[in-house]
């Protein structure tokens, strides 16, 4: 055991104790901090920041080892003066420097595993072997440096054990034991080194040796100052860095708290969006259900009113008592207003998707306002109501937007103030909008009896039993127009008017746009007017100053007309003088529903259907003489070729439906064939020539629409003549109209059809085809 008691006398004799003590608080500062900062290295973000830190661990280390080997070197005792050469002390300090920074990357750089510490350990051994061993070098001008190399072998195994403590604590433990055991370790390896180092040294005294430094008590002190100055400024900047890195670990953790927070909150909101995504296919898949229950009613409830109105029109063409007549009345008009009903709802059914199906257009906006004055002119004749169009001066002709959603919201105003008057006249008036050269204003003023209460209480608002009968269903269209209106980013509102009523007003922003107008026809000609209501008469007036005519107001009860009037225009109850004193062109304005093409009282009579429209006027100003073949808008309708020459096929899977078209038919001599299913239909085509077919959609075995895909492509392969193929259905959606025309259809009805409609129909698809059919 001598080796041990020669350790135990290096160590207890050898050395000042003093010195000791101080080397070995130099080491443990050292260690500790150099751990600390490697270990801040390792969590440091930025690249600057950890070079920063590598320097400051480098020179920690570096200067607290040399420190340690020095200051304990200062305080051997060995009864030599000691002297210590300049070089190798430098030599001993620089060196290091570049050994410990390998030994720095090498603890940086390792793994968990045990050949990474050990190498670590192995780097870390070789720096402050060749500190140690080259700093006893400056030994060598006071005296002979002898060794026992096996307490040196001892003193690198020793310092490479204890190193690889150090970086097994390092690597696998967590916190402060990082440091300290890590330290304590490293701190044992200098131990080692240095003086089992010391104990393998043997001095042998030399003379005194010149250029050599002097060793002195305030060296000691000064290095330790020194370098306990280098490590206080490790340790500050070891604080401060930390500090900082736990600030930015508080904010990084606050970071992290938020987006752990918005990553709730997002899973939140997407689930929060499925919900509204299934929420939002539910109401689709209940609108979808929806549309689908308004097309079954319907198609089922029109096919029976088909039947009732088609027997009760076909019923009113007979012989009956006037009991008989009043009662055939009752049943009619109580048809129509439940027809109307029926379009309605089904028109509400629709309003969701009014938005996604606009389409901006120009409108001919006096064309548009005829077209529906005329449309629904029989539903105000069959309340004996008048029904009037009224344009003023500096209103717009055209507009750019969706014509046909404008269509639809003055059809229901119009429809609703006809409900809701009983007696007198309802007029629709296209104002000026006060000189503006955007959007347009449209009145429509009914004579209501409850106007002005209807008013207060709003348009869309409730209404009691007894009141909602009385208003006749005005409110469902008044809702109607508000929900169009808005969808197309305007309004309806609803005022009293002082003489009695209500004025519903639709406005709406657009842009205008002047059609292109034919020369006015009246040419300053004098046209005598004969009406004895007065709102019709003013109406006539105004329409023919706009034509560039000169109105003459003309009594009832006179004789004779002045010289120079060139025409006279009857409106509704006026009669022409007995004995022909007026001779003169007539334009007579007759009920909707009249038949134009009768039988004049006159030879130069034109008759033309109520209201009076700009066209009609204008080709009997330009050219007053009746001609047979002219007006495509009803004013002195063409004369038909007669069906009786002809053969129609009528087409329909219920027998109810085949019997009132047969009788709307009626009175005419042509052959009628009927087909209860498409593929009838096209056994009969293929059997026989047809002038007409009427051809019912919703079938068994085939449906309209491949009954008449397949007669039009044979006509197409055999070069046949094309036959007017009428669409009857009781499908009233667009998209369903659309579909039949695609088909091949000519033209699309919807049920019930009624004995007016269906003789225009047939009028205007007469001609080539029944002379075909004949010869054939």
């Amino acid at each position: 055991m001598s080796w041990f008691s020669n350790i135990y006398s290096c160590i207890a004799y050898d050395h000042d104790i003093r010195n000791l003590a101080a080397a070995v608080l130099l080491c443990a500062l050292g260690a500790n901090v150099t751990f600390a900062l490697w270990r801040q290295i390792l969590k440091s973000p930025g690249r600057l920041r950890r070079w920063t830190l590598f320097a400051l661990a480098v020179l920690t280390l570096t200067c607290s080892v040399w420190a340690t080997h020095f200051v304990a070197m200062l305080g051997y005792v060995d009864g030599l003066d000691r002297r210590i050469s300049v070089g190798w002390t430098i030599a001993s300090i620089a060196m290091p420097v570049a050994l410990h920074a390998g030994a720095t990357l090498a603890v940086l750089g390792m793994s968990t595993s045990r050949r990474s510490a050990l190498l670590a350990a192995v780097a870390l051994t070789l720096a402050a072997t060749g500190m140690h061993y080259t700093g006893v070098q400056a030994f060598r001008e006071s005296a002979l440096l002898l060794w026992q190399p096996s307490y040196v072998v001892m003193s690198i195994i020793g310092g490479v054990i204890a190193n690889y403590g150090a970086m097994r604590a390092f690597t696998n433990r967590e916190g402060l034991g990082k440091i300290f055991v890590g330290a304590g370790y490293y701190s044992l390896s200098i131990v080692c080194l240095h003086f089992l180092g010391m104990t393998a040294l043997t001095l042998v005294p030399l003379g005194e040796s010149q250029g050599a430094m002097g060793s002195a008590p305030w060296l000691s002190r000064a290095i330790f100052g020194a370098v306990m100055v280098v490590l206080l400024g490790g340790t500050s900047a070891l604080v401060v860095d930390r500090l900082s890195l736990r600030r930015q670990l508080a904010e990084a953790a606050r970071l992290k708290r938020l987006t752990r927070e918005l990553r709730v909150a997002n899973a939140e909101a997407l689930e929060a969006n499925a919900a509204l995504i299934r929420a939002r296919d539910l109401a689709e898949e209940a609108t979808r259900s929806k549309s689908r229950f308004f097309a079954m009613m319907n198609h089922e409830l029109r096919t029976p009113l088909n039947g009732v109105l088609g027997m009760a029109e076909a019923l009113a063409e007979t012989e009956m008592t006037p009991d008989q007549s009043d009662c055939v009345w009752v049943i009619r008009s109580s048809g129509h207003a439940l027809m109307t009903i029926l379009n309605d709802i089904l028109s509400m059914s629709k309003l969701d998707q009014s938005a996604e199906m606009q389409v901006t257009e120009r409108v001919d906006l006096r064309d548009l306002l005829e077209e529906v004055v005329a449309g629904v002119a029989g539903h105000a004749e069959g309340r004996r109501l008048g029904l009037h169009l009224k344009v003023a001066p500096g209103a717009p002709s055209g507009i750019v937007g969706d014509g046909d959603g404008i269509r639809k919201i003055v059809t229901h105003l119009v429809n609703g103030a006809i409900r809701s008057t009983d007696a007198g006249h309802v007029i629709v008036e296209l104002g000026d909008g006060g000189g503006a050269t955007r959007g347009m204003t449209l009145h429509v003023h009914d004579m209501g009896a409850d106007g002005g209460e209807r008013a207060a209480d709003g348009a869309f608002g409730r209404a009691g039993r007894a009141q909602a009968q009385r208003q006749d269903g005005s409110r469902l269209c008044l809702a109607i127009a508000g929900m169009l209106a808005g969808h197309l980013q305007g309004a309806v509102t609803v005022r009293p008017r002082a003489e009695g009523g209500s004025t519903y007003t639709f406005s709406l922003p657009c842009e205008h746009w002047m059609p292109e107008r034919e020369a006015a026809p009246g040419a300053g000609a004098a046209i005598a007017v004969l009406a004895p209501d007065e709102v019709e008469r003013a109406i006539l007036i105004d329409m023919l100053r706009e034509a560039d005519a000169r109105p003459v107001v003309v009594a009832p009860g006179a004789a004779v007309l002045p010289a120079e009037v060139r025409g006279v225009v009857l409106g509704r109850g006026a009669e022409l003088p007995a004995g022909g004193a007026w001779n003169r062109p007539v334009l007579r304005i007759v009920a909707p529903d009249e038949d134009a093409t009768g039988t004049a009282d006159l030879p130069a009579e034109t008759r033309a259907p109520r209201p009076l429209r700009r066209a009609a006027l204008g080709r009997w100003l330009a050219d007053p003489v009746p001609r047979a073949a002219e007006a495509e808008d009803g004013a002195t309708r063409p004369v038909a070729v007669p069906v009786e020459a002809g053969r129609i096929l009528v087409v329909d899977d219920s027998g109810t439906n085949r019997l009132v078209l047969k009788r709307l038919l009626g009175g005419r001599a042509a052959t009628i064939v009927e087909a209860a299913d498409g593929v009838a239909a096209c056994n009969e085509v293929e059997a026989q020539n047809f002038t007409h077919i009427l051809m019912d959609v919703a079938m068994p075995r085939m449906d309209g629409l491949e009954a008449t895909a397949r007669i039009r492509a044979r006509e197409r392969q055999l070069n046949l003549a094309h036959v007017p193929i009428i669409g009857i259905t009781a499908h009233a959606f667009d998209e369903d109209r659309q579909l039949c025309l695609r088909a091949g259809m000519d033209e699309v009805v919807t049920k019930p059809v009624s004995k007016a409609t269906l003789d225009c129909l047939l009028t205007r698809w007469s001609g080539a085809a029944i002379a075909e059919a004949s010869a054939a």
